[in-house]
């Protein structure tokens, strides 16, 4: 098989996998909607504790291949702590302090992982928010992830990526 066709494969899985999720929390939604009177705070709040249980239940299956020299490996995709543009290039780095150099532009990554927890904070670096330890305003920005690197949040990208953390000026 082909490196596209393999990578083609799991994005069909994938999608699959996004638009049975989004039907079942769509039909979630209306049926506590209804029981609760429409209290969107309690709805919301219900609906997230629902999907990320529904996300953690599907940790062990979701892989990414990743073209390498002479074949491919294949990564959790849980274990990706962050991958970081180098020119036609993307640098995944592993929780285990394992990094990939892979062949493919980081746009391509983003589009693979946003459904799970990835989160663009620059044009050159996307991160997985589960393994943020903390975030530092000083000199426009930047997040400190579980590995201790620092790495630098777009003036562009910062207010975006404050709500989805959850933050709220």
């Amino acid at each position: 098989m082909h490196d596209d066709e393999v990578t083609q494969s799991f994005i069909v899985e994938d999608e699959m996998q996004i638009k049975l999720g989004q039907i079942f929390a769509d039909a979630v939604h209306q049926v506590i909607a209804k029981v609760e009177g429409g209290q969107k705070n309690v709805v919301t709040e219900r609906m997230t504790k629902l999907l990320q249980n529904l996300r953690i239940e599907r940790r062990e299956y979701a892989k990414l291949a990743l073209p390498i020299l002479n074949g491919l490996t294949f990564v959790n995709v849980f274990d990706i702590l962050y991958c970081k543009a180098a020119g036609n290039y993307t640098e995944i780095f592993l929780k285990e302090g394992q990094k990939h150099l892979v062949s493919r532009q980081l746009h391509e990554y983003e589009k693979l992982l946003n459904p799970f927890n990835f989160f663009r904070i620059h044009h050159s670096t996307l991160i997985q928010l589960e393994y943020i330890k903390s975030y530092i305003r000083d000199d426009g920005g930047y997040v400190v992830m579980s590995d201790n690197a620092s790495l630098a949040v777009s003036r562009r990208k910062r207010d975006t990526f404050l709500k989805r953390i959850g933050y709220k000026p």
